[in-house]
């Protein structure tokens, strides 16, 4: 099995969407490692209010190469394997320094929808503030 994730946050629409994906992990088998780190910029105000839309979201696919017999055509086809959703707020109020955390994945909707199967952990810490320079 070879896995990638996909990494976005929902509910900011002043930063726009940031979504950021991982390398594929070849070779994991049913329980994947990865080291990578993300940054992304966080509108305060939204932490202040919290908006449980405003969230970070991993998606994790399965990668793998289809082969076709027929004029011998190979395709990448991807997977979906689950979701994770985590308030944000959730982890600003929890951060100190570095956290190491594991959340359920969520399998997709075409398979047993709302139950959960593996967890995901991850590790993260909220860096500094900086202001934004005002667009013209």
């Amino acid at each position: 099995m070879e896995v990638s994730a996909m990494v976005s946050l929902q509910g900011d629409t002043r930063n726009g969407k940031q979504k950021k994906g991982t390398e594929i992990v070849p070779n994991c088998d049913t329980n994947p490692t990865d080291t990578v780190s993300m940054s992304f910029a966080l509108d305060n105000s939204l932490l202040a209010q919290h908006n449980p839309s405003f969230s970070i979201v991993i998606k994790l696919f399965c990668m793998g190469t289809l082969h076709f017999n027929i004029a011998c055509l190979d395709r990448i086809h991807v997977k979906p394997i689950g979701s994770v959703h985590v308030p944000l707020k959730d982890l600003f109020d929890s951060a100190n320094d570095m956290k190491l955390i594991s959340f359920p994945v969520q399998l997709p909707y075409f398979r047993c929808f709302g139950s959960h199967q593996g967890e995901l952990t991850f590790s993260y810490k909220f860096g500094d503030k900086f202001e934004s320079s005002p667009s013209l």
